[in-house]
């Protein structure tokens, strides 16, 4: 009996306990300082973390990580550049920095940084031109916010937005501001009036309006408010079409 006994011992001593012994947990190096975050904000620490970045949101995140964010809510959809009736558009986020200054980070719409020159999209600001940039964006029809896609205007509402402008460039960005697109590309070079010598051209720019379209007749960027018949703003459906067809 002795003998199984010591049998059984060594076979419990080579097979080992059916549940495993768990390894120690040795304990983090509770001494090694823990990265310290940026605690007074300069131009020139901004700039230093604005150099290593290309995308905006790779950017905003090592700022948060860094101890940073943007003060107050993303100015959506802000006009930076424009050429016509082309524009270049960007969401901006704003930063105040402790030496005083304001930074504004233009995000375009490919997720790029869009920082251009200071006349165009510039990276710091003083207060003044500041709060007075603030001011222009808020005076927007949404504000700080995107306008909603696809509008469509009464003919009164465009009538109205139409009257107060003289270059096409501004009106195009106002009434993106209301979330109204140009609805189509422009049909270049019009022979809109003429006497046989000496003809008067323009592109034509087209917007949905209510009922039928809108058409703004572009001059060298300044829009040509000529007599109806031959610069007639409002045309119906049917009209439109023979309009097009007559110049594509």
């Amino acid at each position: 009996m002795k003998r199984l006994s010591m049998l059984g011992l060594s076979v419990l001593l080579l097979t080992g306990c059916t549940e495993p012994i768990e390894k120690p947990v040795i304990p983090a190096d509770t001494n090694e300082p823990a990265p310290e975050k940026m605690t007074d904000w300069t131009r020139e620490d901004f700039k230093d973390v604005f150099d290593q970045y290309e995308t905006a949101q790779d950017l905003l995140v090592a700022l948060e990580a860094d101890g940073l964010t943007p003060f107050r809510e993303t100015f959506e959809r802000v006009v930076i550049t424009g050429d016509g009736i082309r524009h270049t558009y960007a969401d901006v986020y704003p930063f105040q920095l402790d030496d005083g200054t304001y930074a504004t980070v233009y995000e375009g719409e490919n997720g790029d940084i869009a920082n251009g020159p200071e006349s165009v999209a510039p990276l710091f600001w003083q207060e003044a031109s500041f709060l007075q940039f603030v001011e222009e964006i808020e005076k927007r029809k949404y504000g700080t916010s995107a306008p909603p896609t696809d509008v469509v205007l009464t003919q009164d509402e465009f009538q109205s937005i139409y009257d107060r402008h003289a270059y096409t460039s501004a009106l195009i960005v106002e009434l993106d501001e209301w979330g109204v697109s140009v609805a189509r590309d422009p049909i270049e070079d019009v022979i809109i009036a003429g006497d046989g010598v000496k003809e008067v051209k323009a592109d034509l720019i087209v917007f949905e309006v209510e009922g039928g379209y809108a058409v703004v007749y572009d001059r060298d960027g300044e829009i040509f408010k000529g007599p109806e018949s031959i610069a007639q703003l409002f045309w119906n459906e049917r009209d439109y079409k023979n309009l097009i067809d007559k110049n594509e």
